[in-house]
């Protein structure tokens, strides 16, 4: 089972991943 701070890491780093792609599709445009 993941530790609660593994968990937040995971989330941080989606969010991240998510929010550099809208950066990216948005400069596509």
């Amino acid at each position: 089972v993941l530790s609660l701070k593994n968990m937040v890491d995971m989330v941080v780093i989606v969010k991240r991943a998510e929010y550099r792609q809208q950066l990216k599709a948005r400069k596509d445009k």
